[in-house]
């Protein structure tokens, strides 16, 4: 079975829908930026193209409901719900995109426990809805972007296994707990950073519906992870058939009773509760959950919880693991934790590729953010994602103009984690190093057609080290 997508869609006429076009456009160049395998997408809006002719040779099927369902999206419908079996035991994967809130009555049941891509959130105590767009300015803009580097990223992470991931089992594997209806935006946020710091996050798919396989499919995640963070709403949350008990409480009393037999999960595990910090629970039954949690890990050694903003506790979360002695943890995290961005607008040129072979050479974990093809219209909020857990930027200038380097090297300075400007390298020709004042900005210059340039990004490199 070939690296291939086919992505369907609900409403007639979607080639014009301008939210499609947008969707579609980004998730293929972020795919592409991402990916080290190349990955076929095939639209059923391309002539010639649907599920039927497709099916055999695809690996991930995308339904994205962005309009009352046609009759083409009715017969995709039909051949997934005949061959559903089928493609389960095929190991093929079906993701499900909603562009808005009015469309969730049209998703049939059984393609409900499969991942969900919601471009649009709930007000839980107004019940207002309020969907993503690339077209409005703002939190719903950075949302949109954000959705999409999710769909993104667990595409790429699903074709990773059947490549042969070798680096699977030196990953931090953190078990990320499902969380109640006001807190899927924290929990997608963490989930968003765990992945671009190079965790993996479990659990990968929506868990089961019904409490004996909830309690057996969770417990069996568990025991794989090092850690499990649980996210505190402010409301108690929905429940599995056969119980009283919430989704987020039967995941914390799974951890108590695996943590009851120390033998099974791994050493050192630690369990984090996060409460966001203006959380004021109107739920009674969450309030007492609530007093029940802070009694149990009071004198834990095992877990705590913790009331803060999220980048508070994205910090606390980095420290906290360094601090557990002994802990082969500690090792994989600073691993991890050592990630440089290369930031280049043109990744095809002899010099970009010298460079990215330098850093596999001294065995540096990077990631590319190549702008030759998406120029200003990068995903600023992957742009900013990718550089706040950066520890060194280099910032690669090839063909562009003083402008360009100047608004990239704002950007860079603006988003970059640790505030430590010295950590930036701006690789770039010596006439638009007269337009910028490097000494003023604490940033590394190295000339383009410097013959010591390879010599001074080892430099670089070991300074970072």
């Amino acid at each position: 079975m070939s690296n291939n997508i086919y992505v369907s869609f609900s409403a007639e006429n979607s080639d014009k829908d301008a939210w499609v076009s947008e969707l579609m456009n980004f998730f293929k160049i972020t795919l592409g930026k991402i990916s080290p395998i190349p990955i076929n997408i095939n639209s059923a809006l391309n002539p010639g193209i649907d599920l039927e002719s497709q099916i055999d040779k695809t690996k991930i099927i995308i339904l994205i409901f962005n309009g009352f369902v046609s009759d083409s999206f009715a017969r995709d419908l039909r051949i997934l719900e005949l061959r559903h079996h089928e493609l389960v035991l095929g190991g093929k994967e079906i993701f499900v995109v909603n562009k808005s809130e009015r469309f969730s009555s049209i998703i049939p049941i059984y393609l409900r426990k499969y991942s969900q891509y919601n471009f649009f959130e709930i007000n839980i105590r107004t019940n207002e809805a309020i969907d993503y767009s690339p077209f409005f300015k703002g939190e719903k803009e950075n949302k949109f972007w954000s959705k999409l580097t999710d769909l993104a990223y667990d595409t790429k992470m699903f074709f990773e296994p059947a490549e042969g991931n070798n680096d699977e089992d030196k990953k931090l594997v953190v078990y990320l707990a499902e969380v109640s209806r006001d807190q899927v935006s924290n929990r997608e946020i963490l989930k968003r950073e765990f992945l671009l710091s190079g965790y993996k996050v479990l659990p990968a798919k929506p868990l089961p519906t019904s409490i004996k396989e909830y309690h057996d499919t969770a417990m069996e995640i568990i025991i794989n992870a090092d850690v499990s963070i649980h996210i505190m709403g402010e409301v108690y949350g929905e429940s599995p058939s056969g119980t009283d008990y919430s989704y987020p409480e039967l995941q914390n009393k799974l951890v108590t009773e695996l943590l009851g037999k120390t033998e099974i999960l791994k050493k050192n595990f630690y369990r984090f509760v996060w409460l966001p910090p203006s959380l004021e629970p109107y739920d009674e039954k969450q309030v007492q959950y609530l007093k029940r949690l802070k009694k149990e890990l009071s004198e834990s050694k095992s877990g705590e919880i913790i009331q803060c903003s999220i980048e508070e506790f994205k910090e606390l979360f980095v420290q906290k693991i360094n601090q557990i002695a002994g802990s082969d943890l500690q090792s994989i995290i600073s691993k991890k934790e050592k990630n440089i961005v290369v930031i280049t607008d043109n990744a095809e040129q002899l010099i970009f590729s010298k460079i990215e072979d330098q850093l596999r050479a001294a065995h540096k974990n990077f990631d590319v953010i190549d702008l030759s093809k998406t120029g200003d219209l990068f995903p600023l909020a992957m742009f900013r994602q990718k550089l706040k857990m950066a520890n060194g930027a280099i910032l690669l200038n090839l063909i562009h103009d003083s402008l360009w380097i100047q608004g990239m090297l704002g950007l860079t300075v603006k988003y970059f984690r640790n505030g430590n400007k010295s950590s930036i390298v701006v690789v770039t020709s010596l006439q638009n190093k007269a337009a910028i004042d490097f000494n003023a900005l604490k940033v590394d210059f190295l000339a383009l057609d410097d013959s010591q340039l390879i010599k001074n990004i080892d430099k670089f490199l070991i300074q970072l080290s």
